[in-house]
């Protein structure tokens, strides 16, 4: 699947060899292709393939999706939902989230942004409502601090976000307990690997878990647990096998998406320096 005409790869690898601190660059099956933000090219031209992940990471700003006015293409039901917001600075981080998500898909699928329609999904999350498209793909939007995180997938997903001495931000999750490190953690595991189990690290993965499963997860759920790098593998008492990525984040923001399915190629948009 190419990369967008305006995008050099050669550019992007040397940009990408300099900033490859994080783990997520170097875990095995994993590939992680982070890419500049490009206002005025398209990021992805088709749907995501099962095994790929699509993320976008925005300034929570009106010019930093687009070069036209974003506003232009949100729907009457969308300002009617940012009323429902405790202040301004809440209901233009919502809006500024649908205008990105709507940038992000029109590409893929082909028409403008105002065109796409999306309905309501359980707990508050966004629905595409297109023939062809909106069963195929999960779409989900999240906000970290003063970013607003967009991922799009053939897999349900949950996003999680956690700062140092501050409560983790799920959309929809509580605060769960956080886990005492005991059997466990499978005893393969690189120390290079769980340098990076920090509390926050945990707080964030744990939030992108509730987010995914719709309740609050905490260790006393988990029956299994295996990290590979910025992968993990959860398996929770009800049988159920979630998949966590921890994700680049600027400072000491931590976050993690979880998904139902296991990914191999994550395209990341926003993740380099234009």
């Amino acid at each position: 699947m190419p990369l967008a005409a305006e995008v050099d790869p050669a550019q992007v690898s040397a940009r990408t060899a300099r900033t490859r601190r994080h783990p997520i660059y170097s875990t095995p099956a994993l590939e992680f292709v982070a890419l500049p933000h490009h206002a005025s090219a398209p990021f992805r031209t088709t749907l995501p393939a099962p095994g790929e992940l699509y993320l976008w990471r925005y300034h929570a700003e009106w010019q930093a999706i687009s070069h036209d006015d974003p506003r232009s293409c949100i729907s009457r039901a969308e300002y009617q939902w940012a009323k429902h917001y405790p202040n301004s600075a809440l209901a233009k981080r919502y809006l500024i989230g649908c205008a990105a998500l709507r940038f992000a898909l029109a590409p893929m699928l082909a028409c403008a942004p105002e065109q796409l329609e999306f309905g309501s999904a359980r707990e508050g999350r966004l629905a595409l409502l297109h023939p062809e498209a909106g069963s195929a793909i999960q779409i989900h939007i999240a906000f970290a601090s003063v970013w607003v995180l967009i991922a799009v997938s053939n897999a349900a997903m949950g996003i999680g976000s956690a700062t140092p001495g501050r409560r983790m931000t799920a959309p929809n999750a509580g605060a769960p307990t956080l886990p005492h490190r005991r059997a466990i953690a499978d005893q393969s595991d690189s120390s290079a690997a769980m340098e990076h189990s920090t509390e926050t690290h945990w707080q964030a993965r744990y939030a992108s878990l509730s987010d995914l499963a719709g309740r609050t997860l905490s260790d006393a759920d988990v029956a299994f647990f295996r990290q590979n790098g910025a992968s993990s593998t959860l398996d929770a008492n009800d049988g159920q096998r979630y998949h966590v990525l921890d994700l680049p984040m600027p400072g000491r923001l931590c976050s993690a998406i979880a998904l139902a399915e296991p990914v191999w190629t994550v395209y990341a948009s926003g993740w380099l320096r234009s």
